[in-house]
């Protein structure tokens, strides 16, 4: 069988088709044009479809149905698209229109925009625009430590707004409302990422042009009719802070309403005074999250340590209500059912599922060979059953005595055996021959 004939026999088909062919069809068309070509070879049928599958390109298939498809080629739209050289100047004029400085988000759409303004029609898909303007944001632009992107102009700023307290007034309603929160990042010289107090909104805050060379302490000073800084500091103590149980308390409770990981963690270390200006993303750096991953493992901890109840005796008499040897979940569910004020629902450290008193219950099976015996298991699941001291123990009435710990033997001097003696011996009389060997 000729590959390349093949090939050109299948797009001959498909082309023929309209450009889509189910692969059992397009299969059973080229079999019959190379029969009548007298390239097929003597092969059964199902062996000739083989061959022709192993034809088709990777391109043509689809994981979603059967349909072999001519590839779509490459479109002079987007050949155009991708040479157009309007996208370099809408990203310059968005973000010199912004003050220098975007969320790359925001970018995106607001060149798509202008795109669609200049065009007066928007034929192409928005997402596909959306990536040809991102493909066309320079690197400079950009950085990996921040979702802002911002002219080559805008030096990097210091550390200098981020920790700091500002109250800014929105008109809501015709009716001015002051809204205060943490200064959690800076981006540029004029712009502060805001997290406020009252839902934990995250917003990009520009600061008052007077501010522009100025310092915090000096636009304390200088407030305006938009913007004040209040006084407190984030990082007022964080070499010597000591948490609280209230600062713990508050912690607990407001770690499940965290939605931002980078700006909510800041704003957290901030109320608490441990803000470390740190330019990352990242939330291990921050002083609240080790905290809580510490109170989460000491709670663990403490759950994990709690007395459960169980003991040999209670495990016993489940497993003789049972009546008969049981797998260990089987027995845990008797035991829940005969002692449940020993079955807490404290989760066991490191499992996602087990509780403690499940492990306990596992425990006192595997670490008493002489009172349980293990027969095997079912299903993956180890079954046991009482071994015949305790079924002896049980008809005399002697079990408390049989749970006794015995006492261990004392144990005296350790007596040299004579196979020691004799290494000890050996080693002897080779010593006395290298000493006689060198006169001594």
């Amino acid at each position: 069988m000729d590959p390349l004939k093949s090939e050109a026999f299948m797009r001959e088909e498909l082309v023929r088709a309209g450009g889509c062919m189910h692969w059992r069809e397009l299969c059973s068309a080229v079999a019959t044009r190379l029969g009548a070509e007298g390239q097929q070879c003597a092969e059964e049928k199902t062996q000739a479809h083989t061959h022709i599958l192993a034809i088709i390109p990777y391109m043509c298939l689809s994981e979603q149905d059967g349909l072999v498809r001519l590839p779509l080629p490459t479109t002079t739209i987007s050949a155009s698209l991708s040479r157009w050289a309007g996208w370099k100047l809408g990203v310059d004029e968005a973000l010199e229109e912004a003050g220098g400085v975007m969320p790359w988000r925001r970018l995106r759409d607001s060149v798509v925009a202008r795109y669609c303004l200049l065009s007066g029609s928007c034929d192409v898909d928005l997402k596909s625009l959306g990536r040809f303007v991102l493909a066309h944001v320079p690197k400079e632009y950009v950085s990996r430590r921040s979702v802002w992107v911002k002219l080559p102009a805008i030096p990097e700023w210091g550390e200098l707004w981020p920790g700091r307290r500002l109250e800014v007034s929105y008109m809501v309603q015709e009716e001015v409302v002051l809204h205060a929160g943490w200064v959690t990042e800076q981006v540029g010289p004029q712009h502060v990422v805001v997290v406020f107090d009252a839902g934990w909104s995250v917003d990009l805050v520009k600061l008052p042009k007077t501010w522009r060379d100025l310092t915090p302490e000096l636009a304390m000073k200088s407030p305006t009719r938009r913007v004040r800084v209040l006084p407190g500091l984030g990082t007022r103590d964080t070499a010597n802070r000591k948490y609280t149980g209230e600062d713990d308390v508050l912690l607990l409770e407001w770690v499940p309403q965290i939605s931002d990981r980078c700006h909510h963690w800041r704003w957290i270390d901030c109320a608490f005074g441990v803000f470390r200006p740190i330019p990352t993303s990242n939330s291990s750096t921050s002083a609240s999250s080790a905290r809580y991953s510490r109170l989460i493992s000491l709670q663990s901890l403490a759950q994990e340590r709690l007395p459960s109840g169980v003991t040999k005796e209670k495990v016993i008499h489940t497993m003789r209500r049972i009546g008969s040897s049981a797998a260990t979940k089987d027995i845990c569910q008797n035991f829940q059912h005969l002692y449940a004020d020993c079955c807490s629902d404290n989760i066991l450290l490191g499992s996602r599922c087990m509780k403690v008193w499940q492990k306990d219950v596992q425990h006192v099976l595997s670490n008493n060979k002489k009172l349980f015996v293990a027969e095997g298991s079912t299903n993956r699941l180890q079954v046991w059953s009482l071994s015949g001291a305790v079924h002896t123990a049980l008809a005399e009435g002697t079990l408390q005595k049989l749970l006794k710990p015995g006492r261990r033997p004392v144990a005296g001097p350790k007596q040299v055996s004579l196979s020691r003696r004799g290494g000890v011996r050996q080693r002897l009389n080779k010593v006395r021959a290298v000493g006689a060997w060198a006169g001594r």
